[in-house]
């Protein structure tokens, strides 16, 4: 598996980290073929979430270790020069680039929040929306017949459950870039 920022990990394949949506759609399919392709466009704007999402998510998680190893070079400034900045009425200057550093730092984490919030919002619009969609096919395939209320019931059900699905990947793989961009890091 590579991910879009060529970090590579063999023990983690494409396969494994999109199983879940594609087994539910294989699911859906597999009841009816109707049902699969109406699981294909919120597959589609998942992984198109996603895509745009995680270069995002690496880049400011690089910024904020970045900006982390300037904390832990202010603090210590502050354990071993601390006499020094005293002795010339400096302190003030040192706590000062001390609170910068933090305010940067956090300033990074803040923006990662932001963007994780904005991928959950537009996952969970397309889920609201694929929703929708998929209520108003099944009225209209019961309303013409073309689909018996059995199977309406099958598909609204699997559906919704595909909504939740993307919901927790959305947090999932969040977390999954997180990791990879902390263990891509660590090797280098």
């Amino acid at each position: 598996f590579q991910a879009e920022d060529g970090i590579r990990d063999t023990s983690v394949t494409g396969v494994q980290t999109c199983a879940l949506p594609i087994f539910t759609a294989a699911v859906l399919g597999a009841v009816s073929p109707w049902a699969g392709l109406v699981a294909v466009p919120m597959l589609l704007f998942f992984f198109y979430v996603q895509r745009n999402i995680s270069p995002m998510l690496q880049r400011v998680l690089m910024l904020r270790s970045a900006r982390f190893g300037e904390v832990i070079h202010r603090e210590s400034d502050v354990i071993e020069g601390m006499r020094t900045f005293v002795l010339y009425g400096q302190l003030s200057a040192l706590m000062g680039r001390l609170s910068d550093s933090l305010y940067r730092f956090m300033q990074m984490h803040f923006l990662r929040g932001t963007i994780e919030a904005w991928g959950r919002l537009l996952s969970d619009i397309g889920v609201a929306l694929y929703g929708a969609g998929v209520l108003a096919a099944v009225y209209l395939g019961l309303h013409f017949g073309t689909l018996s209320p059995v199977m309406g019931v099958v598909v609204v059900t699997a559906s919704f459950r595909l909504g939740t699905v993307f919901s927790w990947l959305t947090w999932s793989f969040g977390l999954m870039f997180e990791t990879a961009g902390q263990i891509g890091r660590a090797h280098v």
